[in-house]
C-alpha cells in the first residue's frame, strides 16, 4: 500500500512536467514544419529556376498560423511556333520576385501564382493546446531606412533563382521591390498568449538574408 501511494505521489508530481513537455514538443514540431517548408520553398527556386513566395498571415487566435507558397508561373512554351495559351496547366517558371501578379485568390492563369503547398495552425489540436504563431520581420529599403516591424499579420518571402530573398508586409498581395535589402523574418510560436504573453520555450524560425530558415529557442 505504501508503495502505491509513493507511486501516486510520483505520477502526481510528474503530470504538470510531462504536459509541458509535451507542448513543447509540439511547438518544437510546428517550428520544424514552418522550417521545412521555407527551406523547400528556396530549393525549389534554385532547382526550377523560378521564383518561389511564401505567404505568412498570424493574428493571435484569430490566426494561430497559416502558410502557403507559391511559385510563379506564364503561359507554357510551344514547339510548334504558335502562339503560347494560356490556362489552367501553366507551368513555365518565371524567375523574378518582382514581374508576376502574385493575386492568392486568382490561380493561373488569372494571374502568376500556382499553390503548391500549405500549413494551418488553426486545426483542432492547436486550438485545443493554444498554440499561436507570431512574425517579425525586419530589413532595410531603398533609401536606407529600416522599414518591417515586429508583430505583423501578414508577411511575404519570395526566393529567386539565383538564392536572392525578397519580402513584403501589410498586404495580401506583395508588392516586392528593387532595392529592398532583406534582414530576417522571425516565425515564432508558443503555447498561451503568443511570443509575447504565452508559456513555456518560444520556438523561432529565422529566415537570414541568402541563407536557409533556421530553428533555435530561447
Amino acid at each position: 500500500m505504501v508503495v502505491v501511494i509513493v507511486v501516486s505521489v510520483l505520477a502526481a508530481l510528474a503530470i504538470p512536467s510531462m504536459i509541458r513537455a509535451r507542448d513543447d514538443r509540439h511547438a518544437y514540431n510546428n517550428s520544424m514544419q514552418v522550417a521545412q517548408i521555407l527551406r523547400g520553398a528556396r530549393l525549389r527556386a534554385i532547382g526550377r529556376g523560378g521564383a518561389v513566395a511564401v505567404m505568412m498571415t498570424a493574428s493571435g487566435a484569430a490566426d494561430r498560423g497559416t502558410f502557403r507558397v507559391f511559385e510563379a508561373v506564364t503561359a507554357n512554351a510551344t514547339t510548334n511556333g504558335s502562339a503560347p495559351t494560356s490556362d489552367t496547366t501553366n507551368r513555365t517558371p518565371i524567375a523574378s520576385c518582382l514581374t508576376p501578379s502574385w493575386d492568392p485568390a486568382s490561380p493561373p492563369p488569372t494571374s502568376n501564382a500556382l499553390p503548391l503547398d500549405a500549413l494551418d495552425y488553426n486545426l483542432n489540436l492547436d486550438v485545443t493546446l493554444d498554440f499561436q504563431s507570431s512574425i517579425d520581420v525586419a530589413y532595410v529599403d531603398r533609401t536606407g531606412n529600416p522599414a518591417g516591424g515586429s508583430g505583423v499579420s501578414i508577411a511575404w518571402v519570395c526566393f529567386t533563382p539565383a538564392g536572392r530573398t525578397y519580402v513584403s508586409t501589410g498586404s495580401a498581395i506583395p508588392a516586392f521591390a528593387v532595392g529592398n535589402t532583406f534582414i530576417d523574418v522571425d516565425v515564432c510560436m508558443r503555447r498561451g498568449g503568443g511570443c509575447t504573453s504565452g508559456i513555456g520555450l518560444k520556438r523561432h524560425v529565422l529566415v537570414p538574408p541568402a541563407g536557409v530558415a533556421r530553428l533555435y529557442s530561447n
